[in-house]
């Protein structure tokens, strides 16, 4: 609606379907999300498809079919997995989608067991297709982890660029184009398609922002897409303590404010907002005025907006939370010290690497073994016979040497 924040999705309803499959970008546009998006993953020959993470384990069932291909990959996390970039698109599609929660582990809680493993996997140019056909206000193309594809042959601003080009999307009409990555030099290769907005996303919580670190974030970035407790802190007791000044800070230099991720799930939200999580998205519309909200439950944001209580100038209304007021009215422990500020060096990325040449698969080199062995055993088999031969030749000699005598 005109003057909300965008609602924007991450894996598209991934609160109701395994995210990022067909069955979940279809649920958010029907649930009214605004801005539908894609974190982009390669696959080992090169196939660019969408996927929360390029982690298998948690949104697909890999680790029943692929355990073998168990990793460490430090650059990307601290735990071990199953990654695309080591499973050819072929491989992947033998898997089913998994819809799984953060909390599930340390908390039992689960997300729609009917729907766990529905949907289908979509790939970037499935995805480009299907927003265009259905008219979304935007699309949101994540790319994270460029610099270590590059080392495995795989470049993921090129796939990207073109599936983009060859879908008209660096046209001026149609869905606006957010390029969003926490990689300062891969939002800057994007610097010659002016229709494109380009999203920094800062996953460390911050409490502020120096002047000359906004100076730098402006150089490659229209926008920023920050944590919730970046903006919203909370206490180790699930109290707000505080706003921060970051979000004045950026509008005031001109750049679009995004926050993530607003989840329905009651253990994700401050005591604050009562349970409650149109408390919390009304708390981030009016008392911190984001610009959108990246949210795996866009039915909920899109109820909120649609009804005549988010109007802050009606008489009855949907009424914010003041951040710190109830800490005020308890006896919670204090606030943990602020965060770091975010400062120049937190921004600037080294250049990307060349992409280097790609490997083989192992599927390729396991081919390539078994032919090997197979001629080696032929090869056996024809020099067989002749020695046989030889060998029966002799023991018929010494047989009748014997028989002589």
């Amino acid at each position: 609606m005109a003057g909300q924040p965008l609602i924007i999705t991450r894996g598209g309803a991934y609160g109701v379907y395994a995210p990022s499959t067909d069955l979940a970008y279809k649920r958010a546009v029907d649930d009214g999300a605004d801005v539908i998006d894609c974190s982009v993953q390669m696959s080992q020959d090169g196939v660019a498809f969408c996927m929360i993470s390029p982690d298998l384990t948690a949104s697909t069932t890999a680790a029943t079919i692929f355990v073998d291909r168990i990793t460490d990959v430090k650059e990307i996390q601290e735990e071990s997995g199953i990654f695309s970039f080591a499973l050819s698109w072929d491989e992947i599609q033998t898997l089913q989608p998994q819809l799984s929660t953060p909390y599930e582990k340390s908390t039992g809680l689960k997300r729609n067991p009917l729907f766990r493993n529905k949907g289908k996997f979509v790939t970037l140019a499935q995805f480009l297709d299907f927003a265009r056909s259905k008219s979304v206000t935007g699309i949101l193309i994540s790319l994270d982890n460029a610099p270590y594809l590059a080392s495995k042959g795989l470049d993921l601003v090129a796939t990207v660029t073109a599936a983009l080009t060859k879908a008209q999307y660096d046209k001026k009409s149609g869905p606006q184009v957010f390029i969003q990555s926490d990689d300062t030099s891969v939002l800057a290769k994007f610097k010659n398609f002016p229709s494109y907005k380009r999203i920094l996303s800062i996953k460390e919580e911050i409490s502020s922002v120096n002047k000359a670190a906004v100076e730098e974030i402006k150089k490659n970035a229209d926008g920023v897409t920050l944590t919730r407790y970046s903006i919203l802190p909370t206490n180790p007791q699930g109290f707000t303590t505080v706003e921060t000044p970051i979000v004045e800070t950026l509008h005031s230099a001109n750049l679009t404010v995004f926050v993530s991720t607003l989840n329905n799930e009651y253990i994700t939200l401050a005591f604050d907002y009562f349970a409650d999580p149109t408390v919390e998205i009304a708390t981030y519309t009016h008392t911190v005025g984001v610009d959108g909200f990246v949210t795996e439950y866009p039915k909920t944001a899109s109820r909120y907006q649609r009804n005549p209580c988010s109007d802050i100038n009606r008489s009855y209304i949907i009424l914010p939370a003041r951040p710190g007021s109830l800490l005020n009215e308890t006896r919670a422990a204090p606030a943990d010290p602020p965060k770091p500020a975010l400062t120049v060096q937190d921004v600037v990325d080294p250049p990307l690497p060349e992409v280097a040449k790609p490997k083989d698969p192992p599927s390729k080199q396991k081919q390539e073994a078994s032919t090997s062995s197979s001629s080696a055993a032929a090869g056996l088999q024809s020099t067989a016979p002749p020695v046989a031969v030889a060998v029966a030749l002799l023991c018929f000699l010494t047989a009748g040497h014997n028989w002589g005598s």
